[in-house]
């Protein structure tokens, strides 16, 4: 039997929302959560599993899914830069700031890049590839083009070019090979 792995963004915070990098522990704000509330993915797997930040806890409970944390599926670190703005990051440091949008996928100061959080999902994904089973899992936009970049053997660069939406579902299926079935944003 294949898997099938389905990735939904969790919805964005307050500091997501204004231009900004979230910490993990800053919860959905209202807008988000009612989004979340209203949202239908459909039949829910057996396995369920969530990045341990507060925003995916929060996306999964306002789905009224129980998920299960899982460290692998954390959004990238944004070491010093987590809950901090665009515009104060500007201020104190524009040529970092200017390095890091010309070229997000080399990651923020003291932060993970995006090489690093593909080899954090690598053994994830090889899990997941036996399961042979469906399973849901609730990230974030990081994690998964880190994800699909690995499932997919795409580049860095390609992969920082995809949207990924706040509540958007990507499917990809494991058979011999990862296979990317759908992406939807509703």
């Amino acid at each position: 039997m294949a898997t099938h792995l389905s990735l939904l963004c969790c919805v964005g915070t307050a500091m997501a929302r204004t231009g900004g990098f979230p910490a993990p522990d800053e919860p959905l704000d209202g807008g988000g959560l009612a989004k979340a509330r209203a949202r239908r993915i459909g039949r829910t797997p057996a396995l369920v599993l969530r990045s341990p930040a507060q925003a995916a806890a929060g996306t999964a409970e306002a789905l009224g899914i129980g998920a299960i944390a899982e460290p692998r599926l954390a959004d990238a670190d944004f070491g010093a830069w987590a809950g901090r703005a665009l515009a104060g990051l500007h201020g104190e440091d524009a040529v970092a700031l200017g390095r890091w949008m010309r070229d997000p996928q080399a990651g923020v100061p003291g932060g993970e890049s995006l090489d690093e959080v593909r080899g954090r999902v690598r053994p994830w994904l090889a899990e997941m590839a036996e399961r042979g089973e469906a399973v849901l899992a609730i990230s974030h936009a990081m994690t998964i083009r880190a994800v699909l970049a690995e499932a997919l053997d795409l580049p860095g660069a390609a992969v920082m070019r995809f949207d990924v939406a706040p509540l958007s579902l990507a499917t990809l299926s494991f058979h011999r090979g990862w296979r990317l079935q759908q992406i939807r944003a509703d």
